[in-house]
């Protein structure tokens, strides 16, 4: 399990036919966490999330596969963001 935890900031992307929106993790997880599914601790904003990061196939980049965090609209309704504002995101590894 990697012990290191990531910040950076990050647009919020809206799902295709949906409320819910997403954040593109800035790395490769198969090469930082030799995984390609990886369950995180994370905070948007501040706000605790339980979640993962995974593929979904957005095509986002050329070189490599974007790697999503997913958010429900409940979760945007507590940081009072909208889809295309910034926001700023922290990951830790955690057990399943």
């Amino acid at each position: 399990m990697n012990p290191n935890k990531y910040k950076f900031e990050a647009m919020l992307w809206r799902l295709p036919g949906s409320f819910a929106s997403y954040v593109i993790f800035p790395g490769d997880i198969k090469k930082i966490f030799g995984k390609s599914i990886v369950y995180v601790h994370a905070t948007i904003d501040g706000e605790p999330l339980d979640c993962c990061i995974r593929s979904r196939g957005h095509k986002h980049f050329k070189d490599r596969p974007a790697y999503t965090i997913s958010l429900r609209r409940e979760m945007l309704d507590r940081i009072d963001k909208k889809y295309g504002e910034t926001v700023t995101v922290t990951v830790r590894e955690r057990e399943r």
